[in-house]
């Protein structure tokens, strides 16, 4: 895949959950081989291997050279690459924190993202105050500019408005 192709990580990682599409993909990283090479090598009927083929192509990870398919590593690696920025909590959100706190921020933040508010009332605790710290205490904020606040934060603002709430 050019490097310049967008990469759907996500279809692409959906591609391998299958696992007729995985067998595939498993004979694919010992070489090129031809779609009779993969039947043999995954003992699926060839519809199933061609059927995983045509997914796994879909997804960008199978190419076709000459006669035969090849596992597209350098788009692999654009995937767990992209997978690895999503996974990863922004260091901004946890600057500052003790260990104890960062491990909990690291458990709820993806980016700069809030994957979920934690249900107990520690760990919401510790989640609702770092985004307090987004906001300048003794400043009066318009509703409007808590909202847009809140949204980086997580999409449905209302709801992190009455976490807040709750917490305080």
């Amino acid at each position: 895949m050019d490097d310049d192709t967008p990469i759907d990580s996500i279809t692409a990682l959906r591609a391998l959950l299958d696992p007729s599409r995985l067998a595939v993909a498993g004979a694919l990283v010992g070489g090129d081989r031809t779609t009779d090479e993969l039947v043999a090598a995954t003992g699926q009927d060839r519809r199933s291997s061609l059927e995983a083929l045509g997914a796994l192509r879909s997804a960008g990870l199978v190419v076709v050279v000459d006669s035969t398919y090849r596992l597209d590593v350098d788009t692999l690696e654009r995937v767990a690459a992209a997978t690895a920025e999503i996974d990863a909590v922004d260091p901004v959100i946890v600057a500052g924190a003790t260990p104890d706190d960062q491990a909990v921020l690291e458990r709820f933040f993806r980016g700069r993202r809030l994957t979920e508010v934690p249900t107990r009332r520690v760990k919401r605790r510790i989640v609702l105050e770092r985004i307090a710290q987004e906001f300048e205490v003794g400043t009066h904020f318009p509703e409007a500019s808590i909202n847009s606040t809140l949204r980086e934060f997580h999409p449905d603002a209302a709801s992190a408005r009455v976490n807040t709430t709750h917490c305080a």
